[in-house]
């Protein structure tokens, strides 16, 4: 498997220009692992090398067919239609086929191939090099850049006093050092104190109303399954044959649970098809963390206007919609994003 580029070429890679700074790849990682949200990540990109290890150990890897229908649904999705159109946004981005195709490939994995049982791969050894390529083509780099920029410059509007909190286990920081993890607690810092000078919980609950769909609540009963095709299959079985998902799980080895989830968490999609759906009827499949879901809408559920979540995300949109009008002038982009 190739690891795409090398780790300490990944992360010099320079993203934007702002407050005179000029910010790398380096950089949003730190603010990412400050944040606290850099696991999650790197667990996406460790379940895609252990599938790909599960899967040829069990001798079922993608053959080409299967490879071919994403790697087009990928392009499609990112408005790519030539092959020299695909060319010259992979060299934009300092990544190549390779790369991509190792991204298809762990993606596909994950979709086809049997559940993993296998120990995640160490981060050091195979994790960190598939950083950059990852983001990329997930489109995880943008969105993680535009946090860090919303950081910088909220502390242009703002002057920030220095955090008095670490990250989780900054004694196992990967990105942040006792030199620099003053730097990103004063970003974040400033960002709080900007979000809460845009709008105080009196303001965001006015905001409620007009954003309730983004927030609302599913109580749900999920049948999950490591490949979309058994999630697809179990669909049918509860739609057409009126088999419940519970007994479904029991004769296919399907992990069977009831939860609750928030539209804002969901990939839009997901998002749009839950809300439309009446209690009582079935979605899917849905990508999970470990695999895809069948559910059942148990319950839909109203926004709380004292819930200190849905209040934190609505000052979020707030304080975003207040900066992204500075990004024209006082952001240059290094690398297009889109």
């Amino acid at each position: 498997m190739k690891l795409g580029l090398r780790e300490s070429d990944s992360l010099s890679h320079e993203i934007f220009v702002a407050a005179g700074q000029r910010w790398c790849w380096r950089d949003v990682l730190a603010m990412v692992e400050y944040t606290g949200t850099l696991q999650p990540f790197l667990d996406e990109i460790a379940a895609g090398c252990a599938a790909e290890t599960v899967a040829a150990e069990n001798d079922c890897v993608p053959n080409d067919a299967q490879m071919q229908e994403r790697s087009h649904d990928w392009r499609y999705a990112w408005n790519l239609v030539t092959a020299e159109e695909t060319a010259s946004w992979l060299a934009a981005r300092f990544v190549d086929l390779e790369d991509l195709t190792t991204y298809i490939l762990h993606q596909a994995c994950r979709e086809l191939g049997p559940a993993s049982d296998a120990p995640a791969p160490t981060v050091a050894d195979d994790v960190l090099p598939l950083l950059w390529p990852h983001a990329v083509f997930s489109g995880d780099l943008a969105n993680y850049t535009i946090a860090l920029i919303y950081r910088v410059l909220a502390c242009t509007c703002t002057e920030p006093t220095a955090g008095t909190s670490l990250p989780p286990d900054f004694s196992d920081a990967r990105f942040l050092t006792a030199d620099t993890v003053d730097k990103y607690a004063r970003l974040d810092a400033g960002y709080r104190q900007c979000a809460m000078a845009t709008a105080d919980d009196a303001e965001c609950r006015r905001h409620l109303p007009g954003l309730r769909r983004h927030f609302m609540s599913f109580r749900l009963a999920g049948a999950t399954f490591p490949r979309r095709e058994a999630a697809r299959e179990a669909l049918l079985c509860t739609t057409a044959d009126g088999e419940s998902l519970s007994a479904v799980c029991e004769r296919s080895n399907g992990r069977y649970t009831e939860f609750t989830a928030r539209a804002d968490e969901l990939a839009v999609g997901d998002a749009q098809r839950l809300l439309s759906a009446m209690p009582g009827e079935y979605v899917g499949p849905i990508a999970a963390a470990d695999g895809y879901q069948a559910v059942e809408v148990l319950e839909k559920i109203e926004p709380v206007p004292d819930d200190p979540v849905v209040l934190c995300q609505i000052r979020n949109r707030l304080v975003h919609n207040r900066l992204a009008p500075l990004i024209d002038t006082h952001v240059e982009y290094l690398i297009d994003l889109q």
